[in-house]
């Protein structure tokens, strides 16, 4: 292990720095840039990390880790260009571009295959306006609800006046509703369950007039007639 060290560390040439020519202005030239370049490298993945512990339901943290080790390693190669200016340690320099050149040419590979899945996701304008309406669309569904509530005690409050006795039946349902006042004339008390369904109802009809009562209702459904209308006699609860 320690052979392949100093293997890497090699200086049988000489350094960059006794390469350039002309005046020292040259070569700080060159170092600054490198050094900020540098820097930059290291401080993005730096920031991509913060960014993806931030927001644990980022999409594509994969792609975007993927994209940090790529900017680390392209950091690591600026920076072994700043050092082979002074040791010609160009055999560890060549293997940092050769770890990054591999990881340059997956990430290309990486993009290449999750590109259509990035192309295909909402935008973020998209986001907003979906966003807007489905705001909108639960805005609508409180004020539907509203005005029901208010249908509804005002539908209470006519049952209340009007002293009649109410039935509903929905037929999708197959759900039967029975005022308080149609409890009470059948001689049950407003909080007996007389059954939420239909056949449990025709169980209060007089028996000689079930069958006309169905019959009836039959054709209703069927379209034979315009309206149900049909008289019959009820089991009140002292029968």
């Amino acid at each position: 292990m320690i052979n392949f060290f100093d293997y890497l560390l090699l200086a049988e040439t000489i350094p960059q720095g006794n390469c350039y020519q002309g005046p020292p202005n040259v070569i700080w030239l060159h170092l600054i840039s490198d050094t900020l370049i540098t820097l930059a490298y290291y401080v993005i993945p730096i920031l991509l990390v913060y960014l993806i512990r931030q927001r644990q339901n980022l999409p594509f943290k994969g792609l975007l880790i993927l994209f940090g080790a790529f900017i680390i390693c392209g950091g690591t190669t600026q920076l072994m260009e700043l050092w082979t200016v002074w040791d010609p340690a160009y055999w560890l320099s060549g293997s940092i571009k050769a770890i990054t050149a591999i990881v340059s040419v997956y990430t290309a590979i990486k993009l290449y295959y999750i590109l259509p899945r990035i192309q295909n996701a909402p935008s973020l304008a998209g986001l907003e306006q979906l966003n807007q309406e489905l705001k909108s669309q639960i805005e609508e569904r409180i004020l539907a609800e509203q005005s029901l509530r208010k249908r509804e005690q005002r539908w209470q409050l006519a049952l209340q006046g009007a002293n009649q006795g109410i039935w509903d039946w929905n037929p999708k349902t197959n759900e039967t509703f029975f005022s308080s006042r149609c409890k009470e004339m059948l001689g049950y008390d407003e909080n007996y369950d007389i059954g939420n369904y239909n056949h449990q109802w025709w169980t209060h009809i007089h028996p000689d007039d079930v069958d006309q009562v169905i019959k009836a209702m039959e054709d209703h459904l069927a379209q034979k007639t315009s309206y149900y209308v049909q008289e019959y006699r009820l089991r009140c609860n002292d029968d």
